[in-house]
């Protein structure tokens, strides 16, 4: 069971707390019992998600046990022609084929999937919430999703991003969902083919495709 953490808590001393509480592929999802936030004295404005979240995870304590975060990255649909790697983990994963990363407006895995799919060499993606600093002065913090993609396969092993500092701002990582592709349908069987066999591909992708 954990115990109160204030709010001046540093990421790592969170998640070393966490850590000791969940084995290596779970969660949040074994906590038995968190400790309620105390909430702000004047309730945060509500802005886009580029300013501050809707739901202003304000500190990394709040953000690590916000309840739609947990929710989101729980009740994540899984993509047709993906399987999930990993699930709800505090970290982001960190490879060595890096595509990029796009901010989405909501935790949409079938979002992130189609941009994965649009990309040729894209084998896999992740999902996450990062907590960054705040672009609206009235705001503590804000809550972005990001969708990263990995033109390699997932290993759990590498989700070992917790976060770092910028500018004396903890950012950190939650709700960190990572998938693979693993199929191919007859509108994407073509493209795929091109984007792994490459010139040689062009010739199958125009019989297949």
């Amino acid at each position: 069971m954990l115990n109160a953490i204030p709010s001046t808590t540093t990421r790592s001393t969170i998640a070393n707390n966490l850590s000791t509480t969940t084995n290596s592929t779970a969660s949040l999802a074994n906590l038995t019992t968190l400790p309620t936030p105390t909430p702000p004295s004047t309730p945060p404005s509500l802005k886009t998600h580029n300013n501050c979240t809707p739901q202003p995870p304000t500190t990394i304590w709040t953000f690590y046990t916000s309840p739609s975060i947990h929710s989101a990255s729980t009740t994540a649909t899984t993509p047709p022609l993906y399987t999930p790697i990993f699930t709800t983990h505090t970290a982001s994963y960190v490879g060595t084929s890096y595509l990029g990363h796009t901010e989405l407006p909501t935790y949409n895995t079938t979002t992130c999937a189609h941009l994965c799919t649009a990309s040729t060499p894209c084998r896999s993606f992740n999902i996450y919430y990062e907590r960054a600093p705040a672009l609206d002065p009235e705001c503590d913090a804000r809550s972005v999703i990001k969708c990263a993609l990995w033109a390699e396969r997932l290993d759990v092993r590498r989700v070992t991003n917790g976060g770092y500092e910028e500018g004396g701002f903890e950012i950190v990582i939650a709700g960190s969902n990572g998938y693979e592709f693993v199929g191919e349908s007859s509108g994407t069987r073509g493209r795929r083919r091109v984007g792994w066999l490459g010139g040689l591909g062009v010739l199958v992708a125009v019989v297949l495709g």
